[in-house]
């Protein structure tokens, strides 16, 4: 919900939207998400997986780096870019994950 001096806006009063929740909060993708990964790679015929690992491997990530997956979602990528650290020896990284949802 968006709150402005501790009162509920005018723009969820105006809609009736329902549960204080705004379209595009993350309560859909919330739904989804157990399904989301496989859905995916069934409608784009595994290729999905391609371009996340080509995204990794662009990211050039060396030592001593912080790696911010914003709206991580089920951390499909984040999963890719730990596993990148871990089987490439890479020293002290952090890898942080965040999501709205």
């Amino acid at each position: 919900a968006i709150y402005v001096n501790n009162k509920i806006s005018n723009e969820i009063k105006d809609n009736n939207i329902e549960n204080n929740v705004i379209p595009g909060s993350g309560e859909m993708f919330n739904a989804i998400a157990p399904y989301y990964d496989l859905a995916n790679r069934f409608m784009s015929l595994g290729l999905d997986q391609n371009w996340r690992r080509a995204l990794v491997k662009e990211l050039n990530i060396t030592n001593d780096e912080t790696i911010l997956d914003l709206a991580t979602g089920t951390g499909d990528v984040a999963l890719l870019i730990g596993n990148y650290i871990k089987s490439n020896n890479i020293q002290n990284s952090r890898l942080i994950g965040i999501d709205p949802s």
